[in-house]
């Protein structure tokens, strides 16, 4: 039966081919991927409706241990407060490295949410932040091409930067129960960075955005899945839901898209 499938598919493809791949019909064709790509929950809007609230409660309602959150591009911290919500006995860590954007999130988020001004990625010391004026969610440690937005990032910020394997020594945090990386493209280096963690199994959710910023940096879907090992399995997060990756070439859509990866197994 699964051969049969596969010829019938191949035969509904070629005869769409057939009968749409023509220039006239690619308006059609176009709204049709957007139905698709909007059906698999890419572009998926703010975090109340993007699927992001659903996972956090799913975490809960399964009863894992969820006392440390880290929230990696906090920006103004809506993510965090939202975690904090949803895990109220939880401590949440939020790294923002624009100054006036961790101000304003450190005014705005409750008492179980504590701001960093500093940036993650996979070595210690200073870095360039590249912002966009009045478009925070755009600013990166990586330079980017963003005339695809119509805009330019006019104001370079030098931010300290450290790993979170660093952090976590200095800390004293021997576990991280769920992190959550947004941070324009710079997601393998804030990964990289947490390679001990990762490896000892010590992070047992990781939520990270893919998104167009992926291309600037030349990151792949596929990377981020290498980086984070075998002790991982991750899904595609849905309005309500997971979809499981089983990665192939299709699977690199540089649309935004929230992923969930969960450990598998304790820790070592």
């Amino acid at each position: 039966m699964a051969g049969r499938g596969r010829t019938l598919g191949r035969s509904t493809y070629s005869t769409l081919r057939t009968a749409v791949a023509r220039p006239a019909m690619q308006p059609m064709a176009r709204l049709l991927r957007g139905a698709a790509l909007a059906a698999m929950n890419y572009q998926p809007g703010h975090v109340t409706v993007s699927g992001e609230l659903a996972a956090l409660e799913a975490i809960r309602d399964r009863g894992t241990r969820t006392d440390m959150i880290f929230d990696v591009g906090a920006n103004v911290g809506v993510w965090s407060q939202m975690a904090s919500e949803v895990f109220p006995s939880a401590t949440v860590h939020a790294f923002e490295p624009d100054p006036s954007i961790c101000a304003q999130m450190d005014a705005s988020t409750g008492p179980s949410v504590t701001a960093h001004c500093a940036a993650i990625s996979d070595d210690v010391g200073t870095k360039t932040l590249h912002t966009v004026p009045g478009m925070s969610w755009l600013s990166s440690l990586d330079a980017q091409d963003l005339s695809r937005l119509d805009v330019t990032a006019t104001e370079d910020i030098d931010v300290p930067c450290v790993t979170l394997d660093q952090f976590c020594t200095d800390e004293g945090i021997d576990a991280i129960d769920l992190l959550k990386i947004d941070v324009e493209g710079h997601e393998l280096s804030v990964l990289r960075g947490a390679s001990g963690l990762l490896s000892a199994g010590q992070i047992g959710f990781v939520q990270f955005e893919m998104s167009p910023a992926w291309i600037e940096t030349h990151t792949f879907l596929r990377d981020i899945l290498d980086a984070l090992g075998p002790r991982y399995r991750t899904s595609r997060i849905l309005h309500m839901g997971l979809d499981p990756v089983e990665w192939t070439y299709k699977d690199e859509v540089f649309e935004p898209a929230n992923y969930l990866a969960e450990r598998i197994g304790p820790p070592s």
